[in-house]
């Protein structure tokens, strides 16, 4: 009877963690342990205690599990991403290993996740973080997420064309995952092939949910080669997915600059402004607006931004 009630719980409250109504969940699973507790069930709530960001019970539910099942492997791989949902990175590795060294091979990835996040431009940690990231690869062959990273380690220890080789692979086994082709862009622009660099961030606003910055990287590249109307339309469409970069707002004002549009120019530099008051500093320091510095429309600036 008690069995038939504990699974009764049990599968109401993966219900509610499947709406990720994670709270709801971990309040059912606790009832079902008033009669019974089985190990893989206690792990569940402990993840469901992470996604909640219940730190303080997902400790002591870890530290119970581990008890539960004497060291079992899941336990501290838990722990580890207890660590991590912290930012604790190196309290996260320490727990990982234990993982991986109990049999938890897939846990390569998050070890190397871990470094890569301490990494910086510590050639150590990115050393590290590839060496765990191939080791998911040797064992699984293809993965994008990790190919993806080991793509940005590379970029990282600046051996572009070795991160370009990675991202290119992630990027044919999965087209659609956000930033990878605006990735693509920046790393062609590293190695100055302009051409490819505009198809990748061509690619990247195609996508349902584009990364901002590939509208104003190509306006940039339209600007640098005098296609000023291209520049224009890329800088606007970037302002339809983020209002609130300056350095959308400030570029488009030298743009107008440099097309002689100088209201349009200070309108642009008035919205720079309210983001960012060292705008007008831009302003006087930079060749390209020179000639607006001359304009009327300068003088109606300085005297709104006062």
């Amino acid at each position: 009877m008690e069995s038939n009630e504990y699974n009764k719980l049990i599968k109401k409250a993966q219900e509610y963690a499947e709406k990720e109504d994670y709270l709801e969940a971990i309040a059912i699973y606790k009832m079902a342990f008033k009669y019974e507790i089985h190990s893989n069930d206690y792990a569940d709530l402990i993840y469901y205690y992470l996604r909640a960001d219940k730190l303080e019970e997902a400790l002591v539910t870890i530290k119970d599990y581990l008890k539960l099942t004497h060291g079992e492997y899941l336990g501290y791989y838990y722990y580890g991403e207890y660590y991590a949902k912290q930012n604790d990175y190196k309290n996260a590795i320490k727990k990982y290993k234990i993982a991986l060294r109990k049999g938890l091979w897939e846990v390569n990835y998050r070890i190397g996740f871990c470094y890569q996040e301490l990494s910086e431009n510590n050639q150590k940690y990115l050393n590290k973080a590839l060496k765990y990231y191939k080791n998911v690869i040797k064992r699984s062959g293809y993965d994008y997420d990790t190919y993806f990273n080991i793509s940005l380690v590379y970029e990282r220890k600046k051996k572009i064309k070795k991160a370009l080789s990675y991202a290119l692979t992630a990027y044919s086994n999965n087209k659609e995952y956000p930033d990878i082709a605006f990735n693509i862009g920046n790393l062609y622009a590293r190695l100055k092939e302009y051409e490819n660099m505009e198809k990748y961030y061509l690619l990247e606003i195609a996508n349902a949910n584009p990364n901002y910055r590939a509208f104003y990287n190509l306006a940039l590249y339209y600007k640098e080669i005098k296609e000023y109307e291209k520049a224009q339309e890329y800088y606007i469409k970037g302002l339809g997915y983020c209002k609130d970069d300056y350095r959308i707002w400030y570029n488009l004002g030298c743009l107008y600059s440099i097309m002689e549009k100088y209201k349009k120019a200070s309108d642009c530099f008035y919205s720079s402004y309210l983001l960012n008051d060292k705008t007008i500093d831009y302003i006087i320091a930079d060749d390209e607006t020179q000639e607006f510095i001359k304009s009327s429309e300068y003088e109606g600036l300085k005297h709104k931004t006062k």
